[in-house]
Parts: structure tokens; sequence; C-alpha cells
């Protein structure tokens, strides 16, 4: 299957991941988002739902401003850690994984940034923890978080669509 890419910007490509049946889940849940038909989505009631829309868009912003400036556009698109070298971009309780690779197969283990003195931008209010990620980004597991930490499942399930996806890269 070839690689969707979802935004080339000038510090970052952001393309989902594809794992091991052809499949790209993150590409399915955007698909399924920018539609209002997301069944992960702990904030809609009913399906269709329009406020998925309005939150593909945000999100779909949120990506393109990242990759041209490698920081999250605005406090309404967050970003954290979730170990491993995997990420999440937040919107809302939508999260989509996302993490780091050389493109044949290589991963990085970047963590956030903890001392405001080693940070790109001491001085950003909402972002000075975000490192300096790699160029290529890929975008993993998708899921609707409705507990205050991420679960173990969809931990494990970031780690495995990451793996999967690595491998294609070598394969």
């Amino acid at each position: 299957m070839d690689r969707t890419i979802v935004v080339k910007g000038s510090c970052h490509e952001i393309a989902c991941a594809v794992i091991k049946d052809g499949r790209s889940p993150a590409g399915e849940a955007l698909n399924q988002l920018t539609q209002g038909m997301w069944e992960a989505d702990p904030d809609a009631e009913t399906l269709p739902d329009d406020a998925q829309i309005s939150d593909a868009d945000l999100f779909l912003t949120g990506l393109e401003f990242f990759a041209n400036n490698g920081v999250p556009h605005s406090p309404s698109v967050k970003m954290n850690s979730l170990n491993y070298g995997i990420w999440e971009f937040k919107v809302r309780r939508k999260r989509f994984s996302f993490y780091e690779t050389d493109g044949r197969g290589g991963k990085f283990d970047t963590r956030k940034i903890t001392d405001r003195d080693q940070s790109l931008d001491p001085y950003d209010e909402y972002f000075w923890h975000v490192p300096d990620f790699q160029k290529l980004i890929r975008l993993g597991h998708c899921f609707g978080k409705d507990t205050q930490s991420t679960t173990d499942k969809d931990l494990r399930r970031c780690r495995q669509v990451r793996q999967e996806d690595l491998e294609h890269d070598r394969g």
C-alpha cells in the first residue's frame, strides 16, 4: 500500500503509518472523522456528528502548522509525550499518536523537554517542552480518551502500530 502523506511542511512531512495488513489506522480514523462517522469518539452522542467534522478541520490545520513550524498550532491542538518515543496530538478527547522515523525502519526515542533552560524557545508559554523532532513524522494509532491517563491497551496499540509500520519501511 502506498503511504498517505497528510502534509509536507518546511519542518516536517507527516504521513500515516501502514500496518501489517496494509491498512492505515490514522488514515481510516481521519477519513471517518472528516465525515463525522468516527465511532471511537467519546465526545459524539450520535453519528454522524457535525462536531467531528469541525475537529477534523482543527486537527488538519494543526498538523499543517506543526509541519511548517515544529510546534503545535495553539492551545486547542495540544501535544503530549506518551513514552517510548511516541507522542500524541490532542483535540478535545480525540488522540492521534505519532512518532519519528528515518523512513527506512529506524525510530527515535525523542523525549519531552523537562528543563526549560534546554528548550528551543524557553519563553514560549505553551510549548517550551516540545523538542526538535526529526523530519519524518508518522501518525499511528488513533483513539478516544475518556480517562485521565492513556490506557495500557492504547499504549500497547501505539507501540504495535509503530513496530508494524517500521517493519513495512524495512520490507
